[in-house]
């Protein structure tokens, strides 16, 4: 099976995982953020949080509480950039990170 295919089915897979298989408070969330949006915008969503999940190391399979993962993703992913400090405000008076 060529690169292309494969990737085509992890396609499929996935949109049906958002679509069909999400629930909970997540999931209608997820419905209420794609509304309006073109196919290509949900496609990124979907990597995009496909990305989150894969830094994190969680997947909702594990979780009986879609809630409780989805805290403690972006809890982790939050660490993760608290730990770089931001040198945005360097050489200005009264101004610093916190």
């Amino acid at each position: 099976m060529g690169d292309k295919r494969i990737k085509d089915l992890n396609r499929c897979a996935l949109r049906e995982l958002c679509f069909f298989k999400l629930m909970g408070e997540f999931g209608k969330a997820f419905k209420i953020a794609c509304q309006g949006k073109t196919e290509t915008e949900i496609e990124s969503l979907i990597q995009a949080l496909t990305k989150v999940a894969d830094i994190a190391g969680e997947h909702s399979f594990n979780w009986d509480n879609e809630a409780k993962m989805i805290e403690k993703i972006a809890t982790n992913f939050s660490n993760k950039l608290i730990a770089t400090p931001s040198r945005d405000f360097d050489g200005m008076i009264g101004l610093e990170t916190h």
